[in-house]
């Protein structure tokens, strides 16, 4: 099985390589069209913004590459940002045309505690959790809530 992490040159490669080398999983690592065709599995990772990651994406001229990959039905994991590029748009910086794999918007989160209280994705967690003023309150001190 091949599985290629694609590098956009955005951040964590080297250590993501390392993570799975560590795991007995050897990893092919390219931006190559041809590479990335011929993979049964693709790791988009990336750190950074959502329009210089798409804009990498476009000059490597490996944006449909991506999609057909999906179309084949293959499995694609993104990480951080890899998993942000999925989406239709993002509003980082700019209104920003994602990859459209999946339906929905990257939106910013407003900077003030209205908007932080609606919502909040606990790092480490299977899955998000919506927080009362109360809970926001009483467990905001807590090691799970800001580990």
């Amino acid at each position: 099985m091949l599985v290629t992490l694609v590098d956009l040159g955005l951040g964590n490669i080297n250590s993501l390589y390392n993570s799975f080398k560590k795991i007995g999983v050897e990893l092919n690592v390219s931006n190559n069209i041809k590479e990335i065709d011929k993979s049964d599995k693709l790791i988009l990772p990336g750190v950074g913004a959502f329009n210089y990651a798409i804009k990498r994406i476009n000059n490597l001229e490996i944006y449909d590459s991506i999609l057909e990959f999906n179309h084949k039905k293959k499995y694609i994991l993104g990480l951080c940002l890899g998993m942000q590029l999925f989406f239709l748009d993002s509003e980082e910086n700019t209104i920003t045309k994602g990859l459209g794999i999946l339906e929905g918007n990257i939106k910013s989160i407003k900077n003030d505690m209205k908007e932080l209280k609606k919502i909040l994705l606990c790092r480490n967690a299977d899955t998000v959790v919506k927080l009362t003023d109360k809970q926001l309150s009483e467990e905001a001190t807590t090691s799970w809530f800001w580990s």
